[in-house]
């Protein structure tokens, strides 16, 4: 497949065309593969191998992460290589700390051997039980988002580095929050009510708009009650600032 049409099928996929999404994953399969052998150093299979299935869901995160307008920079296909070694750099890594922590001393009893066994089964099984509830805690965050056009990878890369920075952005969200009339400019206009903001916050225009993706999730978070759990992902939003960014 020509890359001019992987793009396109990209950008359908991207508006939520799913029979594009299907059509591209199915046609790069052998790309696919490739990359992911490349990667482990060995032949794999779709049936035995659990790295393709990682190497699967990371190409279908690179469709949704890839900024079209690097294109001519980065081919989507490059940008999916990038995305694939790094999902699974990131199992073989955890899966290394896995085995580190299975090993047991070779003069347990029996009956310590079977308590040690117990008790990781029953941390597998509570760890299993938050990635699950953090998995559709975010599915849900995605659709809320989706409504102002903001992906968990665009939230993701808009996230502040600084505390200072986040608190900040925090403080202009819970004002949003707190406010019938700007929640709902927002909700009307999917846009932030800068002039209004800047007059009651004192936080620049400037400030305003490189952080709009993150007051906008952190208004959603607070103002929806099943996403409260999800607040200390994002920055830590009840933190009180030290100072104005301006």
């Amino acid at each position: 497949m020509r890359e001019q049409e992987i793009l396109q099928l990209v950008l359908r996929a991207r508006q939520g065309d799913l029979r594009a999404r299907e059509d591209l994953i199915e046609a790069c399969k052998p790309f696919i593969a490739r990359v992911a052998a490349r990667i482990c150093g060995r032949y794999l299979t779709w049936e035995n191998d659990d790295e393709l299935s990682i190497a699967l869901i990371a190409f279908n995160e690179a469709i949704d992460a890839y900024d079209v307008r690097h294109r001519r920079k980065v081919p989507f296909l490059t940008f999916a290589h990038r995305v694939i070694h790094r999902r699974l750099t990131d199992h073989f890594r955890r899966e290394r700390r896995h085995r580190q922590r299975d090993l047991l001393p070779l003069d347990l009893t029996v009956e310590e051997v079977l308590l040690a066994d117990r008790t990781r089964a029953l941390t597998a099984f509570r760890r299993e039980q938050e990635i699950q509830a953090v998995a559709e805690l975010l599915d849900r965050l995605k659709e809320a988002l989706a409504v102002y056009g903001i992906g968990l990878a665009e939230l993701a890369a808009a996230t502040p580095r600084h505390r200072d920075t986040r608190a900040v952005l925090a403080r202009v969200a819970r004002v949003i929050s707190a406010s019938p009339a700007l929640r709902e400019h927002l909700e009307r206009y999917g846009t932030l009510p800068l002039r209004a903001l800047v007059r009651q916050t004192g936080v620049s225009r400037r400030v305003l708009e490189r952080g709009r993706r993150y007051i906008i999730a952190l208004v959603v978070i607070l103002t929806h009650p099943d996403l409260t759990p999800l607040r200390r992902l994002l920055g830590d939003p009840d933190r009180s600032d030290k100072r104005h960014l301006r």
